[in-house]
């Protein structure tokens, strides 16, 4: 495709899903002008050639994510490792309101693939600009975004479900976003997830122990009552498979991954739980 065509079609991705979008500053309307978006208080929101949009006005510090570290997630995702919690997020999402999905804290857009795949309309963000630009090219059919998951640029009322995988919640924000009866699905590490590294690690890890009861606790809070699927599987290591693992995961962010035995990690538990509520306007 030439260049020209190519960067057509990104700029009218997200032209397509202008009105589900707000000006993160102002909260007015946005409207399509050229190549970019703008709204009645004159904030300009440019398309980047890649297809996407940028709302956050400064860079982000201070974060242990950077492009290796999404490079390494993309290879492992690839790979199949987390094909069984592909599986149950799109089983959950059966349950969805009408409208699109909005993936927040969407990484490097794995999972928003995946879910327009199965015939989602998709729009992802997530707070790192190095993370949406390795996304936007992996499928030309989502909508991404950099934004804060704090202040949304999306319209109230908005989507028919959120999902929030491995990602930090805004539940003020995903209520304010979903329709009525919208559906909110919150996927996190399950006790046992990457045991057989946790034990490789231990000593240089903060907390050797997980519990996903805190924040089952803290999610149905917000969301009455709480549908609970665990997506559990060990399976084997590649060297390959290890390298990417130990460098994406942020388990380790801090610790001196040259000091872990790699001989004794032979395969690994990957394991989730896949926590569903709905959206009750009161």
């Amino acid at each position: 495709m030439p260049e020209s065509r190519a960067v057509s079609s990104r700029v009218e991705r997200i032209l397509r899903c202008h009105a589900f979008l707000r000006c993160p500053l102002c909260r007015g309307a946005l409207a399509p002008t050229g190549q970019s978006l703008r709204c009645d208080a004159g904030h300009n929101w440019d398309i980047a050639a890649r297809g996407y949009v940028n709302f956050v006005n400064r860079r982000s510090g201070g974060a242990p994510y950077d492009a290796d570290s999404f490079a390494h997630r993309r290879r492992f995702m690839q790979a199949g490792y987390y094909r069984h919690i592909e599986e149950a997020l799109l089983h959950a999402l059966a349950q969805a309101a009408p409208g699109p999905v909005v993936d927040a804290g969407c990484g490097e857009g794995w999972f928003a693939h995946r879910m327009v795949a199965a015939g989602a309309q998709v729009m992802a963000l997530d707070y790192a600009k190095e993370a949406v630009q390795r996304a936007a090219g992996l499928n030309r059919s989502v909508c991404w975004l950099v934004g804060d998951i704090a202040n949304l640029p999306l319209r109230d009322q908005c989507a028919g479900a959120v999902v929030n995988a491995f990602a930090p919640a805004n539940y003020a924000e995903f209520a304010r976003v979903l329709r009525p009866g919208g559906l909110l699905v919150k996927v996190i590490p399950g006790e046992g997830h990457l045991q057989e590294l946790r034990r490789a690690a231990r000593g240089q890890l903060r907390e050797e122990a997980y519990s996903a009861q805190p924040v089952m606790e803290h999610f149905a809070r917000h969301f009455g009552d709480v549908t609970r699927c665990t997506a559990r599987t060990t399976l084997p290591l590649t060297p390959e498979a290890l390298d990417d693992l130990l460098r994406m995961t942020p388990l380790l962010f801090g610790a001196d991954r040259e000091q872990i035995d790699r001989a004794g990690l032979t395969q690994i538990t990957i394991e989730a739980e896949v926590l569903t509520g709905h959206h009750h306007s009161i």
